[in-house]
């Protein structure tokens, strides 16, 4: 924070893992197993006056429709083949 004209920036960063998820495919109803790293950064800028906030999201995911599934997939989602 500068003192003399009140201002701030600040940083921030989330990320989130997910592994083996169920994934079903809205438009064509194919369902299978999803991994998903996702990661969000915001940038906020500001004064007493207000603020100015500035968000990035990136999202990659792998989807596997089939093929070999592990046997703890299989026990979890026992209606995938």
């Amino acid at each position: 924070m500068d003192k003399q004209t009140e201002s701030y920036a600040r940083a921030t960063n989330k990320e989130a893992i997910s592994t083996e998820e169920t994934f079903k495919e809205r438009s064509t109803g194919g369902v299978g197993l999803k991994d998903e790293y996702k990661t969000t950064s915001t940038y906020r800028y500001g004064d007493k006056s207000g603020y100015t906030e500035y968000q990035v999201q990136k999202r990659f995911r792998k989807v596997n429709y089939g093929g070999s599934v592990s046997s703890s997939s299989k026990d979890k989602n026992k209606y995938l083949k």
